[in-house]
Protein backbone atom coordinates (compact mmCIF):
# COMPACT_ATOMS: atom_id res chain seq x y z
CA UNK A 1 0.00 0.00 0.00
CA UNK A 2 1.37 3.60 -0.97
CA UNK A 3 1.83 6.09 1.69
CA UNK A 4 1.71 9.75 1.72
CA UNK A 5 5.46 10.02 1.92
CA UNK A 6 5.73 8.12 -1.22
CA UNK A 7 3.29 10.26 -2.81
CA UNK A 8 5.21 13.12 -2.04
CA UNK A 9 8.34 12.03 -3.40
CA UNK A 10 6.75 11.37 -6.72
CA UNK A 11 4.71 14.70 -6.93
CA UNK A 12 8.11 16.44 -5.72
CA UNK A 13 6.33 18.27 -2.70
CA UNK A 14 5.87 17.77 0.79
CA UNK A 15 3.85 15.25 2.38
CA UNK A 16 2.23 17.91 4.32
CA UNK A 17 1.05 19.29 1.40
CA UNK A 18 0.18 16.33 -0.05
CA UNK A 19 -2.02 15.56 3.11
CA UNK A 20 -3.63 18.69 2.77
CA UNK A 21 -4.47 18.05 -1.55
CA UNK A 22 -6.11 14.69 -0.42
CA UNK A 23 -7.77 15.90 2.63
CA UNK A 24 -9.73 18.75 -0.21
CA UNK A 25 -7.59 21.55 1.96
CA UNK A 26 -8.87 24.86 0.03
CA UNK A 27 -6.93 27.53 1.90
CA UNK A 28 -3.46 25.41 0.67
CA UNK A 29 -1.86 28.20 -1.63
CA UNK A 30 -0.16 25.59 -4.27
CA UNK A 31 -0.97 25.64 -7.98
CA UNK A 32 -3.72 23.77 -9.72
CA UNK A 33 -0.83 22.23 -11.32
CA UNK A 34 0.49 20.94 -8.06
CA UNK A 35 -3.20 19.65 -6.84
CA UNK A 36 -3.53 17.98 -10.57
CA UNK A 37 -0.39 15.70 -10.05
CA UNK A 38 -1.05 14.69 -6.50
CA UNK A 39 -4.71 13.61 -7.04
CA UNK A 40 -3.27 12.19 -10.39
CA UNK A 41 -1.05 10.09 -8.40
CA UNK A 42 -3.12 9.03 -5.61
CA UNK A 43 -5.49 7.56 -7.96
CA UNK A 44 -3.09 6.21 -9.38
CA UNK A 45 -2.07 4.09 -6.67
CA UNK A 46 -5.73 4.10 -5.56
CA UNK A 47 -4.63 5.83 -2.33
CA UNK A 48 -7.31 6.67 -0.18
CA UNK A 49 -7.89 9.06 2.83
CA UNK A 50 -8.90 8.30 6.68
CA UNK A 51 -11.76 10.02 5.87
CA UNK A 52 -12.49 7.95 2.42
CA UNK A 53 -12.11 4.82 3.93
CA UNK A 54 -14.46 5.83 6.81
CA UNK A 55 -17.28 6.39 4.50
CA UNK A 56 -19.38 3.62 3.17
CA UNK A 57 -18.14 1.31 0.39
CA UNK A 58 -18.02 3.00 -3.19
CA UNK A 59 -17.17 -0.45 -4.54
CA UNK A 60 -13.61 1.63 -6.16
CA UNK A 61 -16.64 4.61 -7.59
CA UNK A 62 -14.37 6.57 -10.69
CA UNK A 63 -15.81 8.52 -13.08
CA UNK A 64 -13.87 10.15 -16.71
CA UNK A 65 -13.87 13.44 -16.51
CA UNK A 66 -14.38 14.81 -20.44
CA UNK A 67 -13.41 18.60 -21.35
CA UNK A 68 -14.60 20.62 -24.22
CA UNK A 69 -12.02 23.24 -23.87
CA UNK A 70 -8.11 23.73 -24.58
CA UNK A 71 -5.64 24.32 -22.01
CA UNK A 72 -4.92 27.29 -23.67
CA UNK A 73 -8.31 28.78 -22.87
CA UNK A 74 -8.26 26.71 -19.24
CA UNK A 75 -4.97 28.90 -18.69
CA UNK A 76 -6.06 32.26 -19.56
CA UNK A 77 -9.79 31.77 -17.71
CA UNK A 78 -9.44 30.41 -14.02
CA UNK A 79 -13.28 29.37 -14.56
CA UNK A 80 -13.03 25.79 -16.37
CA UNK A 81 -9.39 25.64 -14.29
CA UNK A 82 -11.71 26.24 -11.19
CA UNK A 83 -14.83 24.50 -11.45
CA UNK A 84 -12.08 21.07 -12.81
CA UNK A 85 -10.40 22.06 -9.26
CA UNK A 86 -13.65 21.45 -7.65
CA UNK A 87 -14.63 18.28 -9.09
CA UNK A 88 -11.41 16.72 -8.30
CA UNK A 89 -11.74 18.00 -4.24
CA UNK A 90 -15.38 17.12 -3.98
CA UNK A 91 -14.09 13.38 -5.64
CA UNK A 92 -11.10 13.30 -2.88
CA UNK A 93 -13.80 14.05 -0.22
CA UNK A 94 -16.31 11.39 -1.34
CA UNK A 95 -13.65 8.71 -2.18
CA UNK A 96 -14.50 8.54 -5.98
CA UNK A 97 -11.74 8.30 -8.43
CA UNK A 98 -11.39 10.29 -11.37
CA UNK A 99 -9.86 7.52 -13.34
CA UNK A 100 -9.19 9.38 -16.83
CA UNK A 101 -9.46 12.93 -17.71
CA UNK A 102 -8.91 13.58 -21.29
CA UNK A 103 -9.28 17.17 -23.74
CA UNK A 104 -11.75 16.33 -26.81
CA UNK A 105 -8.91 18.40 -29.13
CA UNK A 106 -6.33 16.29 -27.55
CA UNK A 107 -8.30 12.94 -28.10
CA UNK A 108 -10.69 10.67 -26.09
CA UNK A 109 -10.25 6.53 -25.46
CA UNK A 110 -13.97 6.08 -26.48
CA UNK A 111 -13.26 2.04 -26.14
CA UNK A 112 -12.35 3.50 -22.47
CA UNK A 113 -15.28 5.22 -20.86
CA UNK A 114 -17.85 2.35 -20.46
CA UNK A 115 -15.62 1.01 -17.79
CA UNK A 116 -16.87 3.92 -15.85
CA UNK A 117 -19.75 5.25 -13.33
CA UNK A 118 -19.93 8.00 -14.73
CA UNK A 119 -18.83 10.74 -17.41
CA UNK A 120 -19.20 14.57 -16.23
CA UNK A 121 -18.51 16.63 -19.42
CA UNK A 122 -17.60 20.66 -18.60
CA UNK A 123 -18.28 22.75 -21.51
CA UNK A 124 -20.24 22.81 -24.61
CA UNK A 125 -20.14 19.92 -27.20
CA UNK A 126 -22.33 19.24 -30.12
CA UNK A 127 -25.67 17.71 -29.63
CA UNK A 128 -24.26 14.41 -32.08
CA UNK A 129 -21.04 14.14 -29.57
CA UNK A 130 -23.19 14.10 -26.22
CA UNK A 131 -25.33 11.55 -27.74
CA UNK A 132 -22.78 9.86 -28.42
CA UNK A 133 -21.23 9.70 -25.35
CA UNK A 134 -24.69 8.31 -24.14
CA UNK A 135 -24.28 5.22 -26.32
CA UNK A 136 -21.40 4.28 -24.85
CA UNK A 137 -22.44 5.31 -21.19
CA UNK A 138 -25.50 5.79 -20.18
CA UNK A 139 -24.81 7.77 -16.82
CA UNK A 140 -23.43 11.64 -18.35
CA UNK A 141 -23.38 15.03 -16.32
CA UNK A 142 -22.89 17.93 -18.54
CA UNK A 143 -21.33 20.63 -16.89
CA UNK A 144 -21.90 24.25 -17.89
CA UNK A 145 -23.27 23.16 -21.58
CA UNK A 146 -23.52 26.43 -22.82
CA UNK A 147 -27.45 27.14 -21.62
CA UNK A 148 -28.46 23.57 -23.30
CA UNK A 149 -30.37 21.29 -21.46
CA UNK A 150 -31.56 17.60 -22.67
CA UNK A 151 -34.88 15.76 -21.50
CA UNK A 152 -33.03 12.59 -21.01
CA UNK A 153 -29.35 14.05 -19.78
CA UNK A 154 -28.20 15.47 -16.50
CA UNK A 155 -26.24 19.00 -16.04
CA UNK A 156 -25.04 21.47 -13.90
CA UNK A 157 -25.08 25.20 -14.84
CA UNK A 158 -24.85 28.70 -12.89
CA UNK A 159 -28.16 31.12 -13.60
CA UNK A 160 -26.58 32.79 -16.35
CA UNK A 161 -30.09 33.73 -18.16
CA UNK A 162 -31.68 34.86 -14.97
CA UNK A 163 -28.60 37.16 -13.70
CA UNK A 164 -27.95 38.96 -17.27
CA UNK A 165 -31.69 39.89 -17.36
CA UNK A 166 -31.41 41.16 -13.54
CA UNK A 167 -28.39 42.98 -14.85
CA UNK A 168 -30.24 44.92 -17.92
CA UNK A 169 -33.11 45.87 -15.51
CA UNK A 170 -31.49 47.41 -13.12
CA UNK A 171 -29.85 49.36 -15.81
CA UNK A 172 -32.40 50.39 -17.49
CA UNK A 173 -33.64 51.22 -13.82
CA UNK A 174 -30.99 54.15 -13.74
CA UNK A 175 -32.03 55.57 -16.86
CA UNK A 176 -29.31 53.58 -18.79
CA UNK A 177 -31.68 52.35 -22.03
CA UNK A 178 -28.63 52.11 -24.47
CA UNK A 179 -27.11 49.13 -23.49
CA UNK A 180 -24.06 46.93 -25.59
CA UNK A 181 -23.27 43.22 -24.81
CA UNK A 182 -19.68 42.08 -25.78
CA UNK A 183 -19.49 38.44 -25.47
CA UNK A 184 -17.78 34.98 -26.67
CA UNK A 185 -19.37 32.36 -28.77
CA UNK A 186 -19.58 28.62 -28.20
CA UNK A 187 -17.70 26.23 -29.66
CA UNK A 188 -19.56 23.28 -29.87
CA UNK A 189 -16.85 20.01 -29.96
CA UNK A 190 -17.48 16.66 -31.32
CA UNK A 191 -15.73 14.12 -30.02
CA UNK A 192 -12.83 13.71 -32.69
CA UNK A 193 -11.90 17.73 -30.94
CA UNK A 194 -13.37 19.35 -33.83
CA UNK A 195 -15.53 22.24 -33.82
CA UNK A 196 -17.73 22.24 -36.92
CA UNK A 197 -21.17 24.34 -35.13
CA UNK A 198 -20.79 27.93 -32.96
CA UNK A 199 -23.63 28.46 -30.61
CA UNK A 200 -24.93 31.21 -29.14
CA UNK A 201 -24.08 32.04 -25.38
CA UNK A 202 -27.66 31.97 -23.13
CA UNK A 203 -26.35 36.04 -22.19
CA UNK A 204 -26.49 36.25 -25.57
CA UNK A 205 -29.58 34.75 -26.39
CA UNK A 206 -31.11 36.73 -23.54
CA UNK A 207 -30.21 39.91 -24.42
CA UNK A 208 -31.87 39.67 -27.39
CA UNK A 209 -35.21 38.75 -26.25
CA UNK A 210 -34.94 41.56 -23.17
CA UNK A 211 -33.91 44.17 -26.33
CA UNK A 212 -37.51 42.76 -28.03
CA UNK A 213 -39.60 42.78 -24.97
CA UNK A 214 -38.28 46.93 -24.69
CA UNK A 215 -38.26 47.19 -28.14
CA UNK A 216 -34.37 48.32 -27.84
CA UNK A 217 -32.26 47.67 -30.58
CA UNK A 218 -29.76 45.52 -29.66
CA UNK A 219 -25.96 46.38 -29.86
CA UNK A 220 -24.14 42.91 -29.92
CA UNK A 221 -20.59 42.16 -30.55
CA UNK A 222 -19.79 38.60 -30.27
CA UNK A 223 -16.45 36.57 -31.13
CA UNK A 224 -13.92 34.68 -28.90
CA UNK A 225 -13.03 35.03 -25.08
CA UNK A 226 -9.92 36.85 -25.16
CA UNK A 227 -9.07 39.72 -23.93
CA UNK A 228 -7.98 40.62 -27.09
CA UNK A 229 -11.51 40.52 -28.51
CA UNK A 230 -12.73 42.94 -25.73
CA UNK A 231 -10.50 45.24 -27.43
CA UNK A 232 -11.58 44.99 -30.61
CA UNK A 233 -15.10 45.07 -29.70
CA UNK A 234 -15.03 48.20 -27.94
CA UNK A 235 -13.15 49.72 -30.34
CA UNK A 236 -15.99 48.91 -32.75
CA UNK A 237 -18.57 49.85 -30.38
CA UNK A 238 -16.68 53.50 -29.58
CA UNK A 239 -16.87 54.17 -33.59
CA UNK A 240 -20.36 52.85 -33.76
CA UNK A 241 -22.12 53.34 -30.60
CA UNK A 242 -20.81 56.67 -28.61
CA UNK A 243 -23.33 56.99 -27.06
CA UNK A 244 -23.75 54.15 -24.84
CA UNK A 245 -24.81 54.16 -21.30
CA UNK A 246 -23.04 51.04 -20.55
CA UNK A 247 -21.87 47.49 -21.74
CA UNK A 248 -22.41 44.27 -20.36
CA UNK A 249 -19.55 42.15 -20.57
CA UNK A 250 -20.08 38.38 -20.76
CA UNK A 251 -16.56 37.46 -18.80
CA UNK A 252 -14.03 39.15 -16.71
CA UNK A 253 -11.20 38.75 -19.35
CA UNK A 254 -13.05 40.09 -21.67
CA UNK A 255 -13.92 42.98 -19.74
CA UNK A 256 -9.81 43.56 -19.34
CA UNK A 257 -10.04 44.44 -22.99
CA UNK A 258 -13.37 46.37 -23.07
CA UNK A 259 -11.62 48.73 -19.75
CA UNK A 260 -8.52 49.19 -21.68
CA UNK A 261 -10.19 51.06 -24.59
CA UNK A 262 -12.43 52.90 -22.86
CA UNK A 263 -9.34 54.31 -20.59
CA UNK A 264 -7.72 55.42 -23.83
CA UNK A 265 -10.85 57.33 -24.98
CA UNK A 266 -11.07 59.24 -21.57
CA UNK A 267 -14.04 57.17 -20.16
CA UNK A 268 -14.63 56.56 -16.75
CA UNK A 269 -16.58 52.89 -16.26
CA UNK A 270 -19.38 53.83 -13.26
CA UNK A 271 -19.33 57.75 -13.83
CA UNK A 272 -19.32 58.06 -17.87
CA UNK A 273 -20.57 54.78 -18.95
CA UNK A 274 -21.49 51.75 -16.46
CA UNK A 275 -19.68 48.26 -16.91
CA UNK A 276 -20.83 44.86 -15.64
CA UNK A 277 -18.75 41.56 -16.24
CA UNK A 278 -18.96 37.82 -15.35
CA UNK A 279 -16.90 35.82 -13.29
CA UNK A 280 -15.35 37.55 -10.18
CA UNK A 281 -12.09 35.89 -10.89
CA UNK A 282 -8.72 37.05 -9.08
CA UNK A 283 -7.67 39.81 -12.03
CA UNK A 284 -10.19 41.90 -11.16
CA UNK A 285 -8.56 42.52 -8.15
CA UNK A 286 -5.78 44.37 -10.32
CA UNK A 287 -8.04 46.34 -12.21
CA UNK A 288 -8.92 50.00 -11.73
CA UNK A 289 -12.02 51.13 -11.86
CA UNK A 290 -12.64 47.90 -9.30
CA UNK A 291 -14.99 46.06 -11.83
CA UNK A 292 -18.56 45.11 -10.95
CA UNK A 293 -19.02 41.48 -11.89
CA UNK A 294 -20.87 38.33 -11.24
CA UNK A 295 -19.43 35.62 -8.55
CA UNK A 296 -19.96 32.65 -10.24
CA UNK A 297 -19.64 29.82 -7.81
CA UNK A 298 -16.75 27.81 -9.51
CA UNK A 299 -15.79 24.96 -7.04
CA UNK A 300 -19.60 24.54 -6.18
CA UNK A 301 -20.28 23.46 -9.91
CA UNK A 302 -17.59 21.28 -10.03
CA UNK A 303 -18.54 19.86 -6.67
CA UNK A 304 -22.63 19.61 -7.80
CA UNK A 305 -20.97 17.45 -10.70
CA UNK A 306 -19.73 15.22 -8.85
CA UNK A 307 -22.95 14.63 -6.56
CA UNK A 308 -24.51 14.41 -9.16
CA UNK A 309 -22.82 11.95 -11.30
CA UNK A 310 -22.44 9.20 -8.28
CA UNK A 311 -26.37 9.81 -7.47
CA UNK A 312 -27.23 9.22 -11.16
CA UNK A 313 -25.24 6.11 -11.16
CA UNK A 314 -26.19 4.43 -7.93
CA UNK A 315 -29.58 4.81 -7.60
CA UNK A 316 -29.91 3.87 -11.32
CA UNK A 317 -33.02 6.57 -11.58
CA UNK A 318 -35.12 6.61 -14.73
CA UNK A 319 -35.53 10.99 -14.00
CA UNK A 320 -33.56 13.96 -15.28
CA UNK A 321 -31.62 16.76 -12.78
CA UNK A 322 -31.02 19.44 -13.84
CA UNK A 323 -29.22 21.80 -11.06
CA UNK A 324 -28.83 25.24 -10.92
CA UNK A 325 -26.23 27.07 -8.84
CA UNK A 326 -27.38 30.52 -7.86
CA UNK A 327 -24.20 33.84 -8.60
CA UNK A 328 -24.03 36.92 -7.07
CA UNK A 329 -24.08 40.35 -8.45
CA UNK A 330 -21.24 41.96 -6.59
CA UNK A 331 -21.21 45.99 -7.32
CA UNK A 332 -18.62 47.68 -7.07
CA UNK A 333 -16.78 51.10 -8.87
CA UNK A 334 -17.82 50.42 -12.41
CA UNK A 335 -21.58 49.95 -11.65
CA UNK A 336 -22.70 50.79 -7.72
CA UNK A 337 -25.57 49.82 -5.95
CA UNK A 338 -25.71 53.60 -5.22
CA UNK A 339 -27.01 53.98 -8.73
CA UNK A 340 -29.71 51.82 -8.65
CA UNK A 341 -33.21 53.50 -8.11
CA UNK A 342 -35.64 51.43 -5.63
Amino acid sequence: MVTIRQIAEEARVSAATVSRILNADTTLSVTDETRERVNRIANKYNYRTRQQKKAPDKHHFSVALLMSHSLERENNDDYWRHIKQGIYEEAQRRGINVAYSARFIEGVDLSRLRNYDALIVTGPISRAAVYELKAINQNIVLVDAGGVHYDDIDDVTPNLGSMTRRILDELRSTAQPNIALVTGQNDLVDLDGQVRQVAEDIRTTTYYQWCREHRLTPIVKSGSWDPQFGVDAAEELMHEAPKLDAIVVASDPLAVGVLKVLKEHNLVPGKDISVVSFGDLELVNYIAPLLTTVRLEHFKIGHAAVRLAEDLARKNRDWVSWVTIPTQLIYRETFTKKQIKR
